[in-house]
């Protein structure tokens, strides 16, 4: 038998797990189990929003900024007009969203890219850190959905941004650029390669321009 007590809830200091705790018990409250309800609500916002606030950084890093300033330069939110191609001549267009931050105090920049409408389990992010021993960027793309896990190595070559890479088919290479950028637009390339970088298919290109704050 439960023993029923008076006890005003709003005047309680409440960990996360203790009202985790009485909501998993089943604890019939009326008005009390509503609040507990928003209470459980509240902390999950609290610590979604807590993870987010130690991803994200202001700006580079200050000490690496001319280095950090090769994909810095893209910060920011993005349309996109995407075509991709098939080995046999045909093509396919869509268009989407593609937006980049600074993260982890500046010294990486993250992205979130998805097509016009799709689900958000749809949605991709590419992860990239600067590495200033090997003065090159360690880079990271995901898209669960498609099944895609693609890891490359970035780096500046003249005024393109080239990255090199393998994905989780070992027979594919892929060499994706980005490639006449300008405060206001770029261009992006996918190419993959089936005979170890002897030659090169074009199977994706996006362009991008900025969106008008």
């Amino acid at each position: 038998m439960f023993q029923v007590c008076e006890v005003d809830f709003n005047d309680c200091e409440w960990e996360h797990a203790d009202v985790i705790s009485l909501f998993i018990q089943g604890i019939s409250l009326g008005k009390r189990g509503t609040w507990l309800k928003g209470k459980i609500e509240e902390e999950h916002a609290m610590e979604k929003q807590r993870i987010f606030d130690l991803i994200a950084a202001e700006g580079p890093y200050p000490e690496l900024k001319d280095k950090l300033m090769l994909y810095g330069q893209l910060v920011g939110s993005w349309d996109i007009a995407g075509t991709w191609y098939e080995q046999d001549g045909k093509s396919r267009k869509r268009n989407g969203e593609w937006h980049f931050t600074w993260m982890l105090g500046g010294r990486g920049v993250q992205d979130v890219l998805f097509a016009v409408d799709a689900p958000r389990d749809q949605y991709g992010i590419t992860i990239r850190c600067y590495d200033a021993e090997q003065d090159i960027w360690h880079v990271s793309w995901m898209q669960p959905y498609g099944g895609e896990f693609v890891h490359l190595v970035g780096r500046g070559v003249g005024d393109t941004i080239l990255q090199e890479g393998q994905g989780s088919d070992p027979h594919r290479r892929e060499r994706w650029t980005f490639r006449d950028i300008t405060s206001t637009s770029f261009l992006w390339q996918g190419e993959v390669s089936f005979d170890e970088g002897g030659t090169w298919f074009l199977e994706q290109e996006m362009h991008a321009n900025r969106m008008k704050e």
